[in-house]
């Protein structure tokens, strides 16, 4: 809640951005509020013409923490994958890119720290050959437990499948180097 008019010239205030320029009455709820004194604790103009504007609250995302090789200061889920928008090469890719594409995860496990590295994330490699980042879910809410299982149960069964093509590759070299 703030001035209906402008308290420097008196000119109506026609943007909340320019009510917020003067003092204001704030509160957050997830429920109707009156727009008054009493529904807002206060009045930041007393007897003077009030307007109240409502903004949505800032949707929680994850923030960048590191990129690859540096220590990503974070006590939430961890994510690791590329560095640049799959979009855009040009500019750097947002979690919601990065969450799009190949991605591997790991707790910091209230060790505040852990490093943006492929060995942070059991040796996963979400863009081989390419930059990566890491991004940092303080809340642990833009992914739950049973995604963060299933994404390392994925990199667990694509390491599998990697080594399984060397043991196979190496087989077939070997037997054909004894036939020869």
């Amino acid at each position: 809640m703030g001035p209906k008019n402008r308290p420097d010239n008196g000119e109506p205030i026609k943007t909340f951005d320019e009510m917020r320029y003067w003092k204001t009455a704030v509160k957050e709820t997830d429920d109707w509020t009156m727009c008054s004194a009493q529904g807002l604790g206060g009045d930041p103009w007393p007897e003077k013409d009030k307007q109240c504007w409502c903004e949505p609250a800032p949707q929680y995302e994850p923030t960048p923490c590191a990129n690859e090789g540096e220590n990503c200061l974070c006590n939430g889920w961890v994510a690791y994958g590329v560095k640049q928008s799959p979009d855009d090469p040009s500019r750097v890719a947002t979690v919601e890119e990065l969450t799009q594409v190949a991605f591997a995860v790991n707790d910091a496990n209230n060790t505040k720290s852990i490093k943006c590295a492929s060995s942070s994330f059991e040796m996963a490699d979400p863009n081989p050959n390419g930059g990566k980042q890491c991004f940092c879910d303080e809340k642990k809410q833009f992914m739950g437990p049973d995604d963060v299982a299933y994404i390392k149960d994925y990199w667990r069964m694509t390491m599998v499948q990697m080594s399984m093509t060397v043991v196979m590759e190496t087989a077939s070299s070997i037997e054909s180097k004894t036939e020869s």
